[in-house]
């Protein structure tokens, strides 16, 4: 449209209806308007004839360069970048859509200071997941009213992975010190996990009883379980402490654990009975001829055995004899009892022989047992 100021000499020309966005850059080519006398103007001349005609600008969300992703710390950065320069009070975290996996998030905006580049940043999150933020259409405004279009991103997903604590107690009706199976622990992650990353092995025996067998019942919510010691193999009494160290076990967003802490993580475990040879192997040598070796059986355990019984558990009953047996009643702690093995170091079959024998209550075994070796010529 030209409007004529009336002095025919200075006119306002305005563009009063634009299809799309972009520069509008009037000229006027040369003879195109004349005078009253018929002169033709020349070409039309500009110091600045061009404007940019923005209904909608563009805006990227991308996470910021320095930006670790996965990450185990807040804040978490993105870069927003707008087109131009917006009206900045028009921009605030509740334009923000968080589309990924975490949730609880709190955001921050910080502003370079040209209102056209801005970091955005996840501040405080309750639960871990990918963070996904965007910006929908029409939210934020330029001075002179465009609107943004809907963000685009090259990459604004950052996988926030913080680790978690775990602690590891005795349970509160464990009886310490015990002789009795399973020994029980209270096991506690500060958040659900994936419970098959949590197994037996990831228990470390930090405690002086060998050789413990442990099994792991989950409450059903993922984040309490018990573990129980349910044998313990080498039958000497000691303690059982376990512990879990970090990074063994993850939650479904791919956290780790810290190493566990403890109130009290141990049970001292006693053996109702435990047996113990004087020796636990015996070399008869090349003798010759028959003979015999006396060897001791102790209660070394906290309660009386029950009835014992040495038995050969191994080797060739033509070479080898329970001579005379004086291990056949009960024994209280720290009592012992013996047993003549006899090796017969002649005759046939030559060559080198070698048997094994057995202490035992009925219910456990003294661990190893009593190993023997010998050479008939």
């Amino acid at each position: 449209n030209i409007i004529n100021s009336g002095d025919d000499i200075n006119f306002t020309l305005q563009a009063t209806a634009v299809t799309g966005d972009g520069t509008l850059i009037p000229s006027i080519a040369a003879s195109a308007v004349q005078t009253t006398l018929g002169a033709n103007n020349s070409i039309s001349t500009a110091t600045d004839n061009s404007v940019t005609f923005n209904t909608i600008i563009t805006v990227t969300i991308n996470q910021a360069g320095a930006q670790a992703d996965p990450t185990s710390s807040l804040p978490i950065s993105f870069d927003v970048v707008f087109e131009e320069a917006i009206n900045a009070a028009t921009f605030t975290t509740a334009d923000i859509t968080q589309n990924g996996t975490a949730t609880g998030l709190t955001w921050s905006i910080v502003n370079s200071g040209d209102d056209t580049n801005f970091t955005l940043q996840a501040t405080a999150i309750t639960v871990d997941g990918t963070v996904v933020p965007s910006i929908a259409l029409n939210l934020v405004q330029t001075s002179y009213g465009a609107n943004n279009s809907a963000s685009t991103a090259t990459d604004n997903s950052v996988s926030y992975v913080p680790p978690f604590s775990v602690t590891v107690n005795q349970k509160g009706a464990q009886a310490d010190p015990t002789s009795s199976y399973n020994v029980e622990f209270d096991v506690v992650f500060s958040v659900a996990i994936n419970a098959a990353t949590f197994t037996t092995a990831d228990i470390t025996q930090n405690g002086t009883a060998s050789v413990v067998t442990w099994n792991i019942i989950n409450s059903g919510d993922d984040t309490n379980f018990t573990l129980q010691a349910t044998n313990v193999s080498v039958q000497t009494n000691g303690t059982i402490v376990p512990s879990i160290a970090a990074d063994l076990v993850q939650t479904s967003g791919g956290s780790n654990n810290l190493i566990s802490t403890s109130t009290d993580n141990s049970v001292q475990f006693n053996f109702a009975t435990v047996l113990a040879w004087s020796v636990t192997s015996y070399d008869f040598g090349t003798p010759g001829a028959n003979v015999s070796q006396r060897f001791t059986v102790t209660n070394i355990g906290s309660v009386t055995s029950g009835t014992m019984a040495i038995t050969r558990s191994s080797g060739n009953g033509a070479k080898w004899s329970i001579l005379n047996d004086f291990c056949t009643s009960t024994l209280v702690p720290t009592e012992s009892c013996t047993v003549d093995v006899e090796y017969k170091g002649a005759g046939n079959p030559s060559g080198n022989h070698a048997a094994t024998f057995q202490a035992s209550d009925g219910i456990v075994n003294a661990i190893p047992d009593l190993s023997c070796t010998g050479v008939t010529p």
